[in-house]
């Protein structure tokens, strides 16, 4: 059973998240009475199980302020967080089932929820909290009865009114052939005369009250067909007792036919071509009402007839096309001829191009016109390639720039043919000092091509060994699986050997509880002075210079004249 039941398909503001109190991880009691939703390291997951047995896990983030708000139950370690029914971005209370939460955050330890029924809220109103239902429910039980009163409810059929059962009282299909059992009817069942026509209403037993297949051959007897059984029956009805007249008005209509009941098989083979005789001859006069199909093939009938009138030779279709041929043959053909001859006249392309190119320029500057921004630009570009041509003289502003370049540039001198001979005069913010002796002597000679490639050698090299020292790490951290070479064996016997060898007296400090101060203690108790108080065994054992204690036992030898029992020294 759940340890809480809780209502579905509704929003929790405090579903609870842990069943004990959260606990600090270091001392393992101490209760976390104020774990925000955003605490470091928080990993919150709903679990649910359905009512059919599907498991799920789902993450949860806390918020404040949001669909999951977290809420801390004062500094009870106890929390809670909400649900909404729909439209959360991970978890919804929208599904019967059982679900709790587990958890864990830096600092506490993992924890549980508890486990959470959730279902109908009428179950949980009747269950738990009460109200009409529950009401109902107990009043009917006790002795008091459903709607009040002393005595318990009494069924019985006396106490039914007439008619309170009635077959418009009874379900459709609450009483059919699979709800009877076998045999459960048959006519030693029945009393003698209970079933006459006069007890059976009009229309009770029709076609639709019979269920497919409850009546055929198998269900006659044997003798349905002798001379005592069906046919003496039916040889016993009168001449013309099922007659028009006989059968009452509606008695036979399509909704008292069982569907199925009447199917192709039914029909004769031949049924398909009398029913096409019967409608492809039926007279026209008889099915050409307004709105039937009939009536629409004599109005396309009586409008085609229509056209073709128009259309015949001199109709007023053929009367309209021969106007138009009248008109076009005269108009359109004047027109075309128009056209060609005016065309005709039309001036070439190099006519037009010499009239633009020899028009005079005076008809054509005034303001607004293209001719007169054309001479505007035009003389614009002339005076600036004037004063380009004065320039680019013999004395001209550019003129005089180039032979101020070319005299700076006929100073230099290159002893090396494309390498300037120049001075350095300052090296970065001082004076430059003077540069003797031979650079290649001072340098050598590369290894490689040059000292460049030499040196882009060693940068090579450099980067390479980076790469294979990283995984070395900091103070050799990154040194965890070097393989053992036994060429250290002698070397690490050696520097263990003489660690051991290595001289120690009482006044050399040594680790607690290692190896040498276990050896130490073993010999103090081994080869030095050693008292024992004979009264209550008390023992002192001292160091090696036999006066300073080492360390002492309380009752450490005793003797009750029957046993001597020896205590651990150290």
């Amino acid at each position: 059973m759940p340890d809480i039941w809780m209502d579905v398909d509704t929003a929790l503001s405090e579903v609870p998240v842990n069943i004990f109190p959260l606990t600090d991880d270091t001392d393992f009691k101490s209760i976390e009475g104020a774990v925000a939703y955003n605490a470091a390291g928080m990993a919150l997951r709903w679990h649910f199980v359905t009512c059919a047995g599907a498991y799920s896990v789902t993450s949860v983030t806390p918020t404040t302020g949001g669909n999951y708000d977290w809420t801390d139950q004062g500094d009870s370690g106890i929390y809670t967080i909400e649900i909404p029914a729909s439209g959360g971005a991970s978890i919804n209370n929208d599904t019967e089932g059982f679900g709790w939460f587990t958890g864990v955050a830096t600092g506490i330890l993992p924890w549980r929820g508890p486990v959470i029924g959730f279902r109908r809220a009428a179950l949980n109103d009747l269950f738990i909290e009460g109200g009409t239902a529950s009401t109902n429910l107990e009043d009917f039980f006790d002795g008091t009865g459903y709607a009040g009163g002393t005595a318990k409810l009494d069924v019985n059929v006396a106490t039914i009114a007439n008619n309170a059962i009635t077959a418009a009282a009874i379900a459709t299909g609450a009483i059919d052939a699979d709800a009877i059992a076998d045999n459960a009817i048959d006519a030693g069942a029945l009393a003698a005369d209970c079933i006459t026509s006069a007890k059976i209403a009009d229309n009770a037993i029709a076609a639709e009250h019979i269920a497919a297949a409850a009546i055929d051959f198998a269900t006659f007897a044997a003798d349905c067909k002798t001379g005592t059984g069906l046919k003496a029956n039916v040889e016993s009805i009168s001449a013309d007792a099922i007659t028009a007249t006989a059968i009452q008005n509606d008695a036979i209509t399509a909704a008292k036919i069982a569907n199925g009941a009447i199917d192709a098989a039914t029909f004769a083979a031949d049924v398909d071509a009398e029913a096409a005789t019967w409608i492809w001859n039926a007279a026209t006069a008889s099915y050409g009402g307004a709105g039937t199909y009939g009536q629409a093939v004599e109005d396309t009938l009586a409008d085609t007839n229509e056209l073709q009138a128009d259309w015949a030779n001199g109709g007023r279709l053929d009367l309209i096309v021969d106007a138009i041929l009248e008109d076009t043959g005269t108009t359109l053909d004047g027109i075309v001829d128009s056209i060609l001859e005016d065309t005709a006249a039309m001036p070439t392309a190099a006519a037009i191009a010499d009239a633009v190119w020899d028009e005079a320029s005076t008809g054509h500057t005034d303001a607004g016109k293209a001719g007169a921004q054309l001479w505007t630009d035009l003389d614009a570009v002339l005076a600036d390639t004037d004063e380009i041509q004065a320039e680019l003289a013999d004395g001209g502003r550019t003129d005089l720039l180039i032979d101020g370049i070319k005299a700076k540039t006929d100073s230099l001198t290159f002893t090396v043919a494309g390498d300037v001979d120049c001075n350095v005069q300052t090296w970065k913010g001082a004076a430059a000092q003077d540069m003797t002796g031979d650079a290649f002597a001072r340098l050598g000679a590369p290894a490689g091509a040059s000292v460049s490639a030499d040196v882009a050698a060693v940068k090579a090299e450099t980067a390479a060994i980076l790469t294979d020292t990283a995984v070395i790490g900091a103070a050799g951290a990154g040194l965890t699986a070097l393989p053992w070479n036994a060429a250290w064996d002698a070397e690490v016997q050696s520097e263990v050997f003489d660690a051991l060898d290595a001289a120690f007296t009482d006044a050399t400090s040594l680790t607690a509880n290692g190896l040498l101060s276990r050896i130490r203690i073993l010999c103090w108790i081994l080869r030095n002075k050693i008292e024992v108080t004979d009264a209550n065994g008390n023992t002192v054992i001292y160091q090696d210079d036999s006066t300073t204690p080492a360390f002492s036992v309380s009752s450490m030898l005793t003797d009750d004249s029957t046993t001597t029992t020896r205590l651990r020294a150290a």
